[in-house]
């Protein structure tokens, strides 16, 4: 029998005995012990079969079957065995991948580096500079940028200045160009070009962007720009001349032109220290700023045909490197985020992170609401909600999981309550099946977590103490089963399964002590094809009593940023594997909501309804000349005045349908008053007595050349009509129309 789980409560109830994965699951799992706990893991040629791993010791190992064998890769790796300046250290630093799953990068310490085909050959290369790394471009495999720093930034008896130096292969590294030298930062732009930052003088002193021709150390543009970031075909430079608060620009043609970055809260004499770029995938730029805060940071968000960002999320958690942001992937409009309760007074003594509360938006941030208790606790906790542990916490628990390939599947470590607590409180593991609408607690503690079979099975193991046991589940949470897949616990670091998560083979990753007490590392294959259920049947026929399949329309109100989407899932209740792709498609507009709004610029301010649920959009510039309510000066005919909302970016909402919320600008007449309505007034009546004057001069002539009138005109309306119309009097000859109307060639490599 399997072992089921039921969740009753806050105790999971085990009906039965642990059993080994294999005898009693169809499970099949193969364990392999190497020199070293996992550093790295990367899938390589098309049919997903090979495998490399790198272990914390620097040994390269290759599996050809999945991971269900592995076998070292370094008495075929040239100079791997030699120390390697400066460290002293031999083997291999790091795999990199490129566009080409089979081609890699292999970094050594030091001078040395390799490439490889996937055919079990390794290429070295030496430098006369220190290696330190590969960026591969992100579609053709044989184009790579290679920074080195010179030997003094190493060795401190080497003659010299320290600074970093880019290069360029457009040969999968045999042969190399240099780019340019004091280099800090770089990035491939969407046409080949180069972007890079670099200084004019020592240090970082003179900073400047540079953008170079495709492919070419020649420059094309520069600017006076100290640091950039280019995602999504979107470059985001930092200006940092002045030396009180930084300032950011954007650009979506490649730096051709820029646009300063205007954030709402720059009017409150906020400084901006830090930025991070959250999301820039669905045509909106979502952009944490640091502020005068060490905790947290404004998240702004803006379309990109503008520059005016609008307050979003305020007081997200942050940390110096990363923001607790997330996007559930496969889904347009939907995140999830920490924050900090805005009424709640930020003092030493009330202790910051006691008013932490998780949040999600399903339409781009236009409301945020607190995530859902999970539906089988009993939580007595006022306000009781769900909080999740992410970014920040990620070195002690998992991130925060979703993938494209799982659509609407989401699972998190946190906990549930008013309040997030802390790591030493209380720690479950909770699972979405509806991109975290609602949630389910699936486990006390902490688990690691994967899916596979597009989410059709979900594994998770311990990774708080050792364990020689997994959960799985083939019913999207419905049950879940434990088994058994080594006699001794090992401690879990990682579940992986390839990149598509199309496959139900899965590797498991560790370390454990051997019998003379050195720690080692374990990979463990754990094999999901032979599990005793069937393949889904009627993917075609989704919702009928005999397919395996459903139809699921997101968003509250099944409304996802102002459209009816309908996408085709398993259903919870089918015992199968997936195998298919989720399928979606547009039904149709829905009343527009308060949810499917933003507010309309600086002057409108996101605040908590003091006279009902959610927030509204307060005028803070009511009363001064930058009041958007106000008339403007110069009107003709009509204008149009905001109600301080905005659709978000992307929503298809219906203002026409029943039950609709229409806050979009509302129009208006102009004003008229004193004299300009009188002088209004005379023009009206003049022109309608000349207009009568022409009419009965018209009439005159008509009567008068009533004969050659008629030559004219006859003419004319002899012709066909639906060409003859648009003839003018004055050309004849026309035809007919139904419109109205600096560079361095030398190589610092050698193969």
């Amino acid at each position: 029998m399997f072992k089921l789980l039921v969740l009753l409560g806050l105790v999971a109830a085990v009906l039965a005995l642990e059993v080994p994965c294999e005898s009693e699951h169809g499970v099949v799992f193969e364990e392999t012990v190497i020199d070293a706990e996992v550093r790295q893991m990367v899938w390589v040629s098309d049919d997903r079969n090979e495998i490399y791993v790198l272990s914390y010791l620097n040994t390269l190992y290759k599996s050809k079957d999945e991971g269900k064998t592995w076998a070292s890769q370094m008495s075929n790796i040239p100079y791997s065995s030699e120390p390697q300046l400066p460290s002293n250290r031999t083997g291999v630093q790091s795999i990199i991948p490129t566009a080409d799953q089979e081609k890699l990068y292999l970094l050594g310490y030091g001078h040395i580096m390799w490439t490889t085909v996937g055919d079990g050959t390794y290429k070295v290369y030496r430098s006369t500079d220190y290696v330190e790394y590969v960026h591969p471009h992100p579609t053709d495999s044989d184009k790579a940028i290679v920074s080195t720093y010179t030997p003094r930034c190493v060795d401190w008896t080497a003659t010299g200045d320290c600074y970093r130096v880019i290069h360029l292969t457009t040969n999968f590294g045999l042969s190399w160009t240099k780019i340019a030298d004091h280099v800090w930062s770089w990035d491939w732009g969407s046409d080949s070009s180069i972007l890079y930052t670099a200084a004019t003088a020592g240090g970082r002193s003179g900073l400047k962007l540079f953008i170079t021709e495709p492919l070419s150390a020649t420059i094309s543009r520069q600017f006076s720009y100290t640091d950039f970031l280019y995602e999504d075909s979107v470059l985001y430079a930092v200006d940092s001349s002045n030396s009180s608060s930084l300032s950011l620009w954007v650009s979506l043609n490649l730096g051709v032109t820029f646009t300063k970055a205007v954030f709402a809260s720059s009017a409150e004499g906020l400084d901006e220290s830090r930025y991070t770029i959250l999301d820039s995938s669905e045509g909106t730029s979502f952009i944490n700023v640091q502020h005068n805060d060490p905790h947290w940071g404004h998240t702004y968000s803006a379309p990109f045909v503008t520059e005016i960002f609008t307050m979003n999320l305020p007081r997200t958690l942050r940390n110096s490197y990363t923001t607790d942001f997330f996007k559930v992937h496969g889904l347009d409009g939907i995140y999830i985020a920490n924050h900090y309760q805005e009424y709640e007074p930020f003092t030493p003594a009330n202790q910051i992170n006691n008013y932490l509360r998780s949040v999600v938006s399903f339409d781009k941030g236009g409301i945020w609401t607190v995530l859902p208790a999970p539906t089988n606790v009993n939580c007595n906790e006022p306000d009781c909600s769900l909080h999740i542990f992410g970014n920040v916490d990620q070195y002690t628990y998992s991130s925060l999981y979703t993938t494209s390939n799982a659509v609407g599947l989401v699972i998190a470590i946190g906990n549930h309550g008013t309040y997030k607590k802390s790591h030493n409180e209380e720690v479950n593991t909770y699972f979405s099946r509806d991109a975290g609408e609602t949630w389910q607690m699936i486990h006390e503690g902490a688990y690691i977590y994967e899916f596979g079979d597009h989410g059709g099975v979900v594994v998770l193991a311990k990774n708080e103490e050792p364990t020689n046991s997994i959960l799985y589940t083939w019913n999207d949470g419905a049950d879940w089963y434990e088994c058994q897949f080594s006699d001794k616990s090992i401690q879990v670091t990682n579940i992986r399964v390839e990149p598509s998560f199309t496959s139900r083979k899965f590797i498991l990753h560790g370390y454990t002590t051997n019998d003379h007490g050195a720690i080692v590392g374990v990979l463990i294959l754990l094999d999901f094809t032979g599990l005793p259920i069937p393949n889904c049947k009627g993917y075609n026929t989704p919702g009928t009593a005999d397919s395996d399949y459903e139809y699921w329309n997101p968003g509250p109100q099944s409304c996802l940023l102002g459209e009816k989407v309908q996408y085709v899932r398993r259903k919870q209740a089918s015992e199968c594997f997936n195998g298919d792709v989720e399928a979606y498609s547009t039904i149709g507009a829905c009343a527009c909501t308060r949810e499917d709004y933003i507010c309309d610029g600086d002057c409108w301010l996101e605040t908590r309804n003091t006279e009902g649920p959610g927030t509204v959009c307060v005028n803070v510039c009511e009363g001064t000349e930058l009041d958007p309510t106000i008339a403007p000066t110069e009107c003709d005919g009509k204008y149009t005045i905001t109600q301080g909302y905005q659709l978000v970016q992307g929503d298809m909402c219906s203002v026409s349908l029943p039950g609709a919320i229409d806050l979009l600008p509302t129009e208006h007449n102009c004003p008229s008053n004193g004299i300009g309505g009188f002088w209004t007034a005379v023009i009206v009546i003049l022109c309608l007595l000349v207009v009568a004057a022409v009419i009965g001069l018209a009439g005159f002539l008509a009567f008068k050349n009533k004969d050659r009138l008629q030559e004219l005109f006859g003419s004319l309306l002899n012709r066909d009509s639906s060409t003859t119309l648009n003839y003018s009097l004055l050309d004849n000859n026309k035809e007919p129309s139904n419109d109205l109307s600096e560079i361095l060639d030398d190589s610092a490599f050698d193969p």
